[in-house]
């Protein structure tokens, strides 16, 4: 009995060459070639795409020794998948077309899809460590002080301790250094409000 039935991962086959190709490719390419990797992303899904729609008239099997089964319901599923990804790409690569900027997925993705938003990214400059440090210092504070990495509450528990905490404690009681060692509540009261 033959079990190494290569044909019926024919689609699989071909996304993972694909993969292996685009790592390199994404992170060496550089000018005029930075389109290589889109060009080589589009050549791979319609490839996977074209063999997994020859599977769709193919009675349904075992292969692989009774380990993987290759029917119509299966077939339909991986041509979603991958007809999807194929159209994920195409906004990307219209987003990059012409600009200085070279595509780094998965950033590329969000930028994308934040240009066709008109929604502007928060993010800092090359190099700008402090970006999100307020609200780093505040999760990990959170966690630390309510030792939220020990499974010891149920989910509507949890929520609660959390909003008791930052309700109760953080904004009233915890004194905070930036804020003259004052607890925000206090802060807000002593601040003068423009006019």
């Amino acid at each position: 009995m033959k079990c190494l039935e290569l044909w019926a991962v024919g689609p699989e086959l071909a996304l993972g060459l694909m993969c292996l190709l685009l790592v390199p490719l994404a992170g060496f390419v550089r000018g005029t070639c930075r389109s290589l990797p889109s060009i080589v992303a589009r050549f791979g899904l319609t490839a996977a795409l074209i063999l997994t729609a020859r599977m769709l008239p193919w009675p349904g099997q075992e292969v692989f020794c009774g380990t993987y089964a290759v029917d119509g319901f299966g077939t339909v599923f991986k041509l979603l998948i991958i007809g999807s990804a194929l159209l994920a790409l195409l906004p990307v690569a219209a987003y990059f077309r012409g600009r200085d900027a070279e595509p780094h997925a998965p950033v590329a993705l969000t930028f994308a899809t934040l240009d066709r938003l008109h929604a502007v990214q928060s993010m800092s400059e090359k190099g700008e460590c402090w970006d999100n440090a307020v609200q780093e210092s505040f999760f990990a504070t959170l966690k630390t002080e309510l030792e939220l990495g020990k499974a010891q509450w149920g989910r509507a528990q949890t929520r609660t301790e959390v909003f008791e905490w930052i309700e109760v404690f953080y904004n009233r009681q915890r004194r905070h250094s930036a804020l003259g060692y004052r607890s925000p509540a206090a802060f807000e009261e002593q601040a003068t409000i423009p006019n």
